[in-house]
């Protein structure tokens, strides 16, 4: 139970280790205020041994690397952006407002790429898991679909929307034929919210190309490693390059950027004051059970005044919605 996050802070060569329980579902809100209020949200915490303060790619579901030095701030979590990349991107643009003179960077490879970001090998992050491979068709709820599958077989790309998640990849080559299983039409109009994921085979050519919203650890390795003999990249978030790739007819959900602002402002005029808690001790009082793992109570609120925030996000409001 819990959103965890570890958080760095890079000075003078040196960095430091934060840990954080319940903070990675919010970190869009938290770190958009700019780097002096991203610090002093860091800081507040105590530093964590590095030997016992990382998490693995299993546990960590948000985090950040703000380095002075450099003036880059790598970063993934929070909620809906996570799996959004065109909110995400109208996110990055808003935030760089705050953050004149920084690089924004978000981790596509979560937090094997935060560890990199201070000379920490991916070995450090990974576990030993099975890939999840399986991917399927909803017939019932077809807007559930999430993943964009295109195929290039015979002079011809056709596309399906079919559900499942991208990092399933690893599971094989042997995925081949349930993908090339489905369904595939000339042409698609997407159903449903942004697709999270999206899957090219060139079956000629021996090519797999693959991109995801959220990060995954060591996808790209991992990947080719399980399909031998083939080609394999992974686009990162760029959808735009699958679509270049397959040539197909394919409309994904058009929103304009001022309905992405609007609905990112909304969100953090709501959440721009979170005061800290635990809910898990809220739970064990309620089911009267005599203690908790003590790590839970590693978390804090929000920094800043509140009403500076809000003229902040009044005055963007003018500037990208007006």
């Amino acid at each position: 139970m819990g959103q965890r996050a570890n958080l760095v802070i890079v000075r003078d060569g040196e960095w430091k280790l934060f840990y954080d329980h319940w903070c990675a579902n919010r970190l869009d809100v938290e770190l958009f205020w700019g780097p002096e209020l991203a610090v002093e949200f860091i800081e507040q915490r105590k530093h964590v041994e590095d030997r016992f303060g990382w998490l693995d790619e299993v546990w960590c579901e948000g985090g950040a690397v703000l380095d002075e030095d450099t003036r880059v701030l790598t970063w993934f979590g929070g909620e809906e952006v996570a799996f959004d990349v065109p909110l995400r991107r109208a996110l990055f643009e808003l935030m760089a407002n705050q953050w004149p003179g920084w690089q924004l960077r978000w981790a596509t490879g979560g937090i094997a790429e935060l560890g990199a970001c201070v000379g920490l090998p991916a070995e450090r992050f990974l576990t030993e898991r099975e890939p999840d491979g399986a991917f399927t068709l909803l017939t019932e709820y077809p807007e559930d679909n999430d993943t964009l599958l295109t195929v290039r077989q015979d002079g011809r790309t056709l596309v399906a929307q079919i559900c499942g998640e991208v990092d399933g990849l690893a599971a094989g080559s042997g995925l081949l034929p349930q993908l090339l299983a489905f369904p595939r039409t000339a042409s698609l109009r997407w159903r449903g919210d942004m697709p999270t994921g999206g899957v090219h085979i060139d079956v000629e050519e021996r090519g797999l190309y693959y991109w995801l919203a959220n990060p995954v650890c060591a996808i790209e390795r991992r990947v080719q490693a399980a399909w031998p003999g083939w080609t394999t990249e992974c686009l990162q978030d760029r959808f735009e390059v699958h679509l270049g790739l397959a040539r197909a007819d394919v409309h994904l959900p058009d929103r304009p950027p001022r309905e992405l602002y609007r609905s990112l402002l909304d969100t953090l005029r709501r959440c721009h004051a979170h005061e800290r808690q635990n809910p898990a001790r809220e739970l064990a009082a309620t089911m009267g059970a005599s203690s908790i793992n003590p790590w839970t109570e590693e978390s804090r609120g929000s920094v800043g005044a509140p009403d500076r925030k809000l003229e902040l996000l009044h005055a963007l409001e003018k500037k990208y919605c007006a």
